[in-house]
């Protein structure tokens, strides 16, 4: 079954990513393969057209709920990012804080 999509949802790079579950929601990697699979998928969302309208998106459908039942990188956020922009109204990264956070 295919659900419809936002025409956003089209343009995302991410779309036809063939391992999004792995590098977008490594949950059976450990230590440097979370890492690696984090970093893979912050760099196609930092080049991704379509960024501001997942956040928006991923951020509507988190509303309300606590950071352990947030699971994933969106637009090159975190769950505890996403979690932060939530509960605290944080302002939306930009490009070169994203990149910090990639090479920490």
């Amino acid at each position: 079954m295919r659900r419809d999509i936002e025409p956003w949802q089209a343009r995302a790079a991410c779309r036809d990513h063939p391992d999004v579950d792995t590098v977008f929601f490594p949950v059976h990697s450990q230590g440097r393969g979370v890492q690696r699979a984090s970093q893979a998928a912050f760099a196609l969302c930092d080049a991704c057209p379509v960024a501001r309208e997942c956040l928006t998106e991923v951020l509507a459908w988190e509303h309300g709920l606590p950071m352990t039942m947030r699971h994933g990188v969106y637009a090159a956020t975190t769950p505890a990012q996403r979690w932060a922009f939530d509960v605290r109204g944080r302002a939306w990264p930009t490009r070169s804080s994203r990149r910090r956070r990639m090479s920490l």
